[in-house]
């Protein structure tokens, strides 16, 4: 996943960069995204999800103090984890709305 990540990345020093961020703070996004879905898989779908988030917007992470940079990534994490919670929820209540429509579907 790193690899695919580096390459949407032209210059050398944000690839250096966004790598010691990627090392530095993936255990703790996947922790902050278990808290929310209990689901290992999906946390780690969930994380990757967020770091092509953050990559999108790496322009903006560079200029954060190191200070901002720690809960940035968490709360990308999280709000990332909390968008495949709903989609979950959703997705069982409308398999349950089908089910009571005709049972046979599932």
């Amino acid at each position: 996943m790193l690899l695919f990540l580096l390459e949407t990345l032209d210059d050398n020093d944000d690839k250096l960069l966004f790598s010691e961020l990627y090392h530095e703070y993936k255990k703790k996004m996947l922790y902050a995204a278990y808290q929310i879905l209990h689901d290992q898989d999906k946390s780690e779908d969930a994380v990757q999800q967020a770091f092509i988030n953050i990559i999108n917007q790496f322009s903006v992470i560079k200029k954060l103090n190191p200070q901002q940079i720690k809960p940035y990534f968490i709360t990308a994490a999280k709000n990332t984890a909390k968008i495949y919670y709903v989609q979950k929820k959703n997705i069982f209540c409308l398999m349950i709305f089908v089910h009571q429509l005709n049972p046979i579907y599932l």
